[in-house]
């Protein structure tokens, strides 16, 4: 435990497990549209079921469907958890980063593919947050963050105390 923040461990009620529930209903959403992108592909003549063409889109399939399966993973296994973690303590530092910036072939009203990043640290503690979260927080102000074990994305944030 350090002085500016404290981590534990609370039992995942079921209006925190409902958040999860909504990223799982996205995983079948996925393999339906594929299936059905594949069928009308076929059906159309747009794919050439010749043995590069197969082989190549069948790795695709693979690996398209494999990263779907790994990111829906951890908030599988947060829905299935019966413990969160809470962070609770004084916000020491705010850090937002801008990477990818502009790109060089961009043409004329193109826009920009920057990703955002926004950290909030307690002590030597980093705790990636959405932006809505970032905003709402400022250095100084002890706040409490209960979140998901695997995929660490937010469930509830409460402010015990503003910085004035």
């Amino acid at each position: 435990m350090n002085e500016s923040y404290q981590i534990t461990e609370a039992p995942m009620e079921q209006k925190d497990k409902n958040k999860f529930r909504n990223g799982l209903i996205l995983m079948p959403i996925f393999y339906v549209l594929w299936g059905v992108i594949t069928y009308f592909l076929y059906n159309n003549g747009f794919l050439i079921w010749n043995t590069i063409g197969l082989n190549m889109f069948l790795a695709f399939t693979v690996i398209f469907l494999g990263i779907i399966t790994w990111i829906i993973r951890s908030t599988f296994l947060d829905w299935k958890s019966d413990v969160k973690k809470v962070i609770k303590g004084v916000i020491t530092r705010k850090e937002h980063q801008v990477s990818g910036g502009t790109d060089s072939g961009l043409h004329r009203g193109g826009k920009s593919r920057s990703k955002h990043t926004y950290n909030l640290y307690f002590g030597n503690y980093k705790l990636e947050i959405k932006a809505h979260h970032y905003k709402k927080v400022n250095e100084g102000d002890l706040v409490e963050y209960h979140y998901g074990i695997h995929t660490k994305n937010i469930i509830q944030d409460i402010i015990l105390k503003k910085n004035a």
